[in-house]
This record gives structure tokens, sequence and C-alpha cells, in this order.
């Protein structure tokens, strides 16, 4: 592994500079039946930035940066194997993550309040190649190892936007307030048994395109987010129940899926903090399925129309305990409504109800949580 930092003033009392490099290398230290020894990593990463000071009352920050992380780790280690650890994958898995991102900051301070603007753009693909197949596994399975070798390919952009006005330090009464937009387009190519069904998984191709846009208001107390979506697959692959073979069948259906979502949070007093969130989704299958009954209108299956989430959590210094660190106390409550079991819509799945319960102690230095 190698580092190197770099910074420091370029232009007296203008512009300051600082970039970070790191590279890293780790030999495959798991033996392979039938592949060169694999868990073997390249890491390549490096940061910079530039921090501008020469308008009075303004610094504006540009930063950036880029991650690419390539490795063989395998799919599957059968435990307690002689050996272990040992990979009977019966060809070479491969995986390669890229990021990266620049960040644009401008402030400005006013004489009643500071002017914060912070554009962002960030990119991320994660490519992979992997062989579901593991001899070592099949036969302790009973089944005959062959080959199933697929491909990953996730890409993502996303172009946020915030603007901030808060009080000055030193400002007897404290806020902020702000607005944020981020919008978000990503796109998944996968040839694998994880998207098609054999013997199709080697020769279909699922292309998957998402994009969201997130608005949000805040300030000192209060945060909001709401969305609005809309999804229109061809040829998904979806699961249902053949009550007739008492078994699990798959289909290539189309189908379309709408809806909104909310979500809060809400500090009512110094460390009570309120959370709640509220989405309707309206689903719609329409045509392709060969495999069962005409199903084109039915309402996707394991879609619920209703789900709803509502929280409190309370922080506290853990001084009452005579302890270091802080104390939190939490309850959740969420909701999932009814939707149908299959895509012939024969019936409904019944709503259900999680509570959960919280209680926590974490250190001053916030690197220790029990």
């Amino acid at each position: 592994m190698g580092e190197m930092v770099e910074g420091g003033n370029i232009i007296p009392d203008t512009l300051d500079g600082r970039m970070a490099i790191r590279f890293g290398h780790q030999d495959g230290d798991i033996d392979s039946l039938f592949t060169d020894d694999l868990g073997e990593r390249d890491i390549g990463a490096f940061r910079g930035g530039l921090r501008y000071t020469g308008i009075d009352d303004t610094k504006i920050t540009l930063t950036g940066n880029y991650l690419k992380d390539e490795g063989n780790s395998p799919f599957y280690l059968l435990r307690n194997t002689p050996g272990f650890p040992v990979s009977g994958t019966l060809t070479e898995p491969k995986s390669k993550a890229t990021q990266g991102g620049a960040t644009l900051t401008v402030e400005h301070e006013f004489d009643a309040f500071r002017f914060t603007s912070v554009s962002a753009y960030q990119h991320n693909e994660l490519g992979s190649e992997t062989d579901n197949a593991d001899k070592l596994l099949y036969d302790q399975l009973g089944f005959p190892a062959f080959s199933a070798r697929g491909h990953l390919d996730d890409r993502e952009n996303i172009v946020s936007q915030e603007f901030r006005l808060n009080s000055l330090e030193g400002d007897p009464i404290r806020w902020v307030v702000g607005a944020s937009v981020a919008h978000t387009e990503g796109r998944r190519t996968c040839v694998s048994a994880q998207c098609a069904p054999a013997p199709y998984f080697n020769t279909i191709k699922m292309d998957t395109e998402l994009n969201s846009t997130n608005l949000g208001l805040f300030d000192d107390r209060l945060e909001l987010d709401a969305s609005v979506y809309y999804n229109d697959i061809d040829n998904g692959v979806l699961t249902y129940v053949d009550p007739a073979f008492g078994t699990f069948r798959t289909t290539n259906q189309d189908y379309k899926t709408s809806g909104f979502e909310f979500q809060g949070r809400m500090l009512i007093t110094d460390g009570l903090t309120l959370t709640g969130g509220l989405g309707y989704t309206y689903s719609e299958l329409g045509a392709n399925g060969a495999a069962v009954n005409t199903v084109a209108g039915n309402g996707v299956s394991n879609t619920p129309q209703w789900t709803a989430t509502t929280g409190l959590q309370y922080d506290t210094s853990a001084e009452v305990l005579n302890l270091p660190g802080w104390l939190s106390f939490g309850v959740q409550y969420q909701f999932t409504g009814s939707r149908p079991a299959d895509v012939e819509n024969s019936f409904d799945l019944e709503p259900y109800h999680n509570l959960y319960a919280r209680i926590g102690w974490t250190n001053d230095a916030n690197d220790l949580e029990f």
C-alpha cells in the first residue's frame, strides 16, 4: 500500500490546495481448484480540493474524488471444507467498482446571515462477472456442477443542488433554512440466473432503468422529503406460486408502477425527534405472460398499495448513569398493506405490522456503540 498527501498555499491569501493519492494491492489468499488464487484486490484512489478566498466574505471550494476497486472474490466458500478456505468455482470471478464526483461549495457572509450553495455530481459504476456454480457446494448437495457464469453492470449518475441560509456564529438564536433537489439516473444490465430463469440465463439480457427526483425543505427543527415516481417495465421477471404443482415459477411480464413517498423528521424538543413516512404505489400488469392465464390489468404480486412508518428517538447524555458518551432510546412502527399473492391475483396477502424498540450507548468519540 502507498499513500501520498500534499497541500498548502498556492497563491498567498487567495488560493489553497490539497490532494491525496492512495494505491494498494493484495495477493489472493484463497486456494481454488480450477482457477488462480482468489481474493486478489487492487485499489487506486484520488481526492483533491481547491479553496478560493480572493473575494471579501466569500469562500469557494471545489473538491473532486475518484476510486477504482478491482478484485476476484468467489461467490461461495463452503465452510468446513478440507483446506478451508478453498473455492470450487468453475471460472474466475471478476468485479470492478469505480466512483467519481465533484462538489462546488460557495459560502458568503452577509451582515445578518450566511448563504451556502452546494452543487454536486457523482458517478457510480459496478461491473461483475460471477459463476454461481461451485463444484464443492454442488457435490455436497448431490447436483452436477455446470458453469452458470453471469454478468451484471450497474451505472448511476447523481446531480444535486442545495441552498442554505443560516445564522452567524455567536448569534443569540441559531437557525437554518434551505431547500435541496437531487436527480438520479440509474441503469442495470444483467445476464445471469438471478435475472432470467434457466435455461435462459445466458441468452436473455435484462435492462432496467430507474430515474428519480427528490425535493426537500428543511430548517433546524423540521426536514421534509417528497418523491414521485413512474416505472414502465418490459419483460420483467416476476415470480409466482403455482398451486397446482406446489412450486414457484417465473414469467416474463410487462408491468407499470407509479406512486409517491413522503418522509419527515421533526425535532420536538432537545433530544426528542419524531420521524414519519407514507408511501403509495399503484401497479398494473401488462402482457407477455405466456406461462400463465391472461393477467393484464392485475396488480403486481407482493407490491402493497400503502406503506407507513413512524417513530420516536430520544438522545441524552450518559452522565445520568455516570458514564461518558450518549444514551439513545427509540421506538418505530411500520405498516405494510395488503398485496396480491401472485400474478393471477387469486388472493391477497394480509397487511402486517412491525414494532421495533431500541436502547443504545455511544462513546464520546462516536466509534464504539452498543
